[in-house]
């Protein structure tokens, strides 16, 4: 009776993520629309901000308490399946977020007058470490299409693209003096980091199902609001419906992945010649 409730609501997750996605889309276009200046501040009367923070906070719980009661899984094989369609998204979003770098790199991503010589640097480098994440997306992709467990520098080396595009951003929105003009933009940025990181850690058979799941549906989220922010901006626009796509793939494979298989985690070498000796051991007179 208990897994019948839970698969029933279960099936009910992705219409939710459906109504928050595209009421947040709407919220915040409308928010950008009629109730935000240009220097950042609030029209009178103002109202969808409040809007927009109960989506949050009601999301945030909401999914919080649903993945906290979701069973642990650690191993890779029990949480990212070879369906054709999981793999074709991570083809397609790892398609967008080369796509969406190579425009930056052929545009030229002026930095900011308040880089130091440091931040100007990594301004030239994340195209480079963008494609380059991109490429790592799609051999993890193939490999899981091969059966083969994926080496977790693949989502590492990802990762390190998000903490350094992180940096890169924040330092330009940290220059607006206003919060609305950036909030859900550097929160799409730290939960896509967050979520690739904990993703890497089923390479080692070593993943945290719960908080894994938790970070890639906040990033579904955040990006969705950020697409309203992005409308003008094409480059910018095609890395987010990139982390986007990737992490609406990875979080719905984190939510149905298939509890029954059993995980057999590999022993240490001590573990094993303790068993090897206790097999081997001749039974008492």
């Amino acid at each position: 009776m208990r897994t019948e409730i839970k698969t029933a609501f279960l099936k009910k997750i992705p219409f939710v993520l459906l109504i928050y996605v595209f009421g947040s889309i709407f919220c915040r276009y409308y928010q950008l629309e009629h109730e935000l200046l240009y220097d950042g501040s609030l029209v009178e009367g103002a109202f969808m901000h409040r809007t927009l923070l109960i989506l949050t906070v009601t999301f945030l719980l909401g999914f919080g308490i649903t993945t906290y009661c979701l069973k642990k899984l650690r191993t890779h094989r029990a949480c990212f399946s070879s369906h054709p369609l999981p793999i074709i998204l991570q083809a397609a979003a790892a398609a967008a977020l080369i796509c969406g770098n190579v425009m930056q790199l052929l545009s030229g991503r002026e930095p900011a007058s308040v880089y130091t010589m440091v931040s100007v640097a990594l301004v030239g480098v994340l195209p480079y470490l963008g494609i380059a994440s991109g490429i790592c997306i799609l051999a993890f992709a193939l490999l899981v299409k091969d059966g083969k467990k994926p080496s977790p520098l693949l989502y590492m080396l990802t990762s390190v693209y998000l903490v350094v595009r992180l940096i890169v951003c924040f330092q330009e929105w940290n220059t607006d003096p206003s919060i609305h003009d950036y909030a859900y933009e550097l929160l799409a940025a730290i939960c896509c980091m967050l979520g690739c990181f904990q993703i890497s850690g089923f390479g080692f058979d070593k993943g945290k199902r719960r908080i894994a799941t938790f970070w890639c549906l906040c990033a579904v989220f955040f990006c969705s609001i950020s697409i309203a922010d992005l409308l003008g901006n094409t480059s910018e626009l095609f890395i987010n419906a990139g982390l986007l796509l990737l992490m609406l793939t990875h979080g719905l494979q984190l939510l149905y992945a298939n509890e029954d298989i059993e995980e057999e985690l590999p022993q240490s070498p001590a573990a094993e010649g303790a068993a090897t000796e206790e097999a081997t051991k001749l039974p008492e007179e």
